[in-house]
């Protein structure tokens, strides 16, 4: 049994599914069951029911969401997912840990495991998550266990995403978006001006795809920024006022992002 606070719980649980119900070929089963991948949900405009495939992408975020059993599920298993976030013994992604897998579910594999985790907001695993974004030997672990972390948002590891985002992973800049922390837009500020001079020397040299990746970088940062708000939303503001059009149409693009 997992030892938490009621309200902790509640909270955790209150996120649910619409009222709307996935069907598959006419016949209602539940929120959470599929087949062969292909989801149906019943239209709350017009009544009938429509493949989830078929929506709009913000749409299908929001009808084909993890429901309460796969949150009571994630926070019965939390220990044991915990426990296994730094074993680099374990299959890492899904691919590894195929022959794992339960009627075309993910059985057994860290990545699920993490991002379970942070669905659930599961403080307790902060630690691992932390010791797991900066030294799995697997970027791809790192990336989830910086979501992770960020979903989570124990404002405490700041300053281990912003370590993490400074040593290039794009995941821990998200994360800091995430987080919603203020305390990292200095730092945020400061790797924006860096990848803007960085594009800068870029072009001067006609390194294109230097140039490219910094801008990747501002349209990242931004997002971020954005999605912190406050002093955030003011660096955003002077991003979007430089005297270089690309500069300007990435830090664009990058407040564009923060509200999908």
């Amino acid at each position: 049994m997992v030892a938490m606070p009621m309200a902790t719980f509640d909270s955790i649980m209150r996120e649910l599914l619409p009222p709307e119900r996935f069907v598959l070929y006419g016949s209602v089963l539940s929120e959470e069951v599929r087949h062969g991948g292909d989801y149906y949900v019943r239209s709350p405009k017009h009544g009938v029911f429509v493949k989830v495939s078929s929506l709009p992408y913000r749409t299908v975020r929001e009808h084909n969401d993890y429901g309460i059993w796969d949150r009571l599920d994630a926070l019965r298993n939390a220990p044991f997912y915990r426990m296994a976030i730094t074993d680099e013994s374990l299959p890492a992604g899904i691919e590894e840990g195929q022959h794992m897998m339960l009627d075309g579910d993910p059985f057994f594999c860290r990545q699920m495991m993490i991002a379970s985790l942070g669905r659930i907001g599961y403080h307790p695993a902060c630690p691992d998550l932390r010791e797991a974004m900066l030294h799995d030997l697997d970027p791809y672990i790192r990336g989830w266990s910086a979501t992770a972390l960020g979903r989570i948002g124990d404002k405490r590891y700041t300053g281990d995403l912003i370590e993490a985002a400074r040593g290039g992973q794009g995941e821990a800049t998200d994360a800091l978006g995430l987080m919603k922390d203020e305390a990292a837009v200095p730092a945020l500020r400061e790797m924006l001006e860096d990848s803007q001079r960085d594009h800068y020397l870029a072009r001067f040299t006609r390194d294109y795809r230097r140039a490219t990746m910094a801008r990747n970088r501002i349209m990242d940062i931004t997002e971020a920024l954005n999605r912190i708000g406050g002093s955030g939303k003011l660096a955003v503001s002077e991003a979007l006022s430089t005297e270089d059009p690309w500069l300007n149409w990435s830090a664009a693009k990058g407040v564009e992002y923060s509200k999908i």
